[in-house]
């Protein structure tokens, strides 16, 4: 039996078809079997991604899970390892794999537990630096590079050293107060880092003063206000992906001699950038970068390639030219990848594996969603990623979910209770309670501190009340 049927079984429909008595005087019917509800759960969007030591890390607003690659299993972890805080809005991975993970109260690390005294596997929490509300975290993985984190918030850049939050000038006279950070790399060396500021463009700053301003306030003013993130092209030319004040894409190629901006020769929306890593964590010209463009229901994925001055575009890849006329600059295309996305994609992050197909390192690109949990989208071949046109039919390749359900992630056992056949209330033993109320088909999570911790187990008289147990 499903856990669908099983939650029908355990007290939806039964309880008010054995209250029905046949009368004495016949013989009464087979009871007829409940009928079976299928159910969504509710699942929160995905803030956050990383992926470390055979593990994919997801963030959300209900906490933190992590799921065994290359398809499960999964687990809640926050709670027992004893992460402060609930909400968890960025993760990254150190030097040495330890993940750092941002929340509503601070910025915080985990590892595996060192101590041969401490249960083998279990995970150990470190409190890094007091500073709540973090949404993008870039620790410095350089060897020789020192120590310390490079951190973005809604209102502003800090370097985390030594449990401090230095604060980072954005703007040339060292203003940081409101300033929203958009996106935010860090340079191989540690010691720069490219920082998306919200309305403002990009800045290429060191830990005491801004060196370039890509935006508005350039010494040349230039139409990039709202910045996706930069990369690395495979001939070792950095550029950074945003929108320009009319809202339309831009690419900007961060030169030496000073930024020079392309932009599409048709319209096509960017919602996200998605660099490769390299090993220390910087982006690199490895695989890649590709472009997550369209709408926010059907986005698409888009490799950006390098391309020459005049060179014919197959059909659905998308040109993008200088500005000015420049007959020697660079000229890119975004070209469609045959991996398929799911709708509305929220984050997109980027891990090395050993590509099996192509015999060597490839990117996988892991997507966070808004209401089906993560995926994976696996690297493609050579012959389908060097083919010029656009790909179609059985060449694309659709994304691995992730065992999503919040609802039985890591679940130990099922109990259910209802109250007046109207309101049902569902315990597994891990994570949050759930709740159907009888008019939809989905169930919600038990609100944070409802119940006082993890909901294990429910029973019920079937009318008014209901009896449960929590851990915590």
């Amino acid at each position: 039996m499903s856990w669908v049927a099983a939650v029908a079984a355990a007290g939806c429909a039964g309880p008010r078809a054995a209250q029905e008595q046949a009368p004495a005087t016949v013989a009464p019917e087979a009871a007829p079997l409940p009928d079976t509800v299928t159910f969504q759960a509710d699942v929160a969007p995905i803030r956050a991604l990383a992926a470390s030591n055979g593990y994919l890390w997801i963030g959300s607003d209900r906490g933190l899970r992590r799921v065994r690659l290359p398809s499960g299993p999964g687990e809640w972890v926050a709670a027992d390892a004893g992460v402060v805080g609930h909400r968890v809005s960025a993760l990254a991975t150190d030097r040495v794999g330890g993940i750092l993970i941002g929340t509503e109260a601070e910025v915080g690390r985990l590892s595996e537990a060192a101590n041969v005294a401490e249960v083998a596997g279990r995970m150990r929490y470190q409190t890094v630096c007091k500073l709540p509300g973090v949404t993008v975290l870039g620790p410095v993985l350089a060897a020789g590079a020192g120590d310390g984190i490079w951190a973005g918030t809604p209102t502003g850049a800090f370097f985390l050293d030594g449990g401090n939050a230095v604060p980072i000038a954005l703007t040339a006279g060292g203003g940081t107060a409101g300033a929203a950070v958009t996106s935010l790399d860090v340079e191989a060396d540690g010691q720069t880092a490219w920082v998306g500021v919200a309305g403002h463009g990009l800045v290429h700053v060191d830990r005491r003063k801004v060196l370039t301003t890509v935006g508005p306030g350039s010494s040349e003013p230039i139409d990039f206000v709202d910045s996706l993130g930069t990369a690395v092209l495979p001939n070792g030319t950095r550029i950074a992906v945003g929108r320009g004040a009319d809202g339309r894409t831009r690419i900007v190629l961060l030169r030496r001699s000073g930024p020079e901006v392309l932009i599409a020769d048709t319209d096509l929306s960017a919602l996200a950038l998605v660099a490769p890593r390299s090993s220390v964590g910087a982006t690199s010209a490895g695989d890649g970068p590709w472009l997550v463009a369209g709408s926010a229901s059907a986005p698409r994925l888009y490799r950006l390639e390098v391309t020459e001055r005049g060179q014919l575009a197959a059909d659905g890849v998308v040109r993008f030219s200088p500005t000015r006329k420049n007959l020697q600059s660079i000229r890119l295309a975004a070209r469609p990848d045959t991996r398929v996305l799911p709708p509305d994609v929220t984050i997109a992050v980027t891990h090395a594996t050993d590509g099996q197909q192509n015999g060597g390192v490839e990117d996988t690109i892991f997507v966070g969603t808004r209401s089906l949990g993560a995926a994976r989208l696996s690297p493609v071949d050579t012959a389908v990623r060097h083919s010029t046109g656009s790909p179609t039919g059985s060449a694309m390749r659709s994304p691995v979910y992730f065992p999503a359900g919040e609802f039985a992630l890591g679940a130990r056992a099922l109990s259910v209770a209802c109250v007046q056949q109207e309101r049902c209330v569902f315990a597994t033993g891990s994570g949050p309670g759930w709740v159907w109320d009888g008019g939809s088909r989905a169930i919600k999570p038990i609100p944070d501190g409802a119940v006082g911790g993890r909901l294990m187990a429910v029973a019920g008289d079937g009318r008014s009340a209901v009896y449960f147990v929590a851990a915590g």
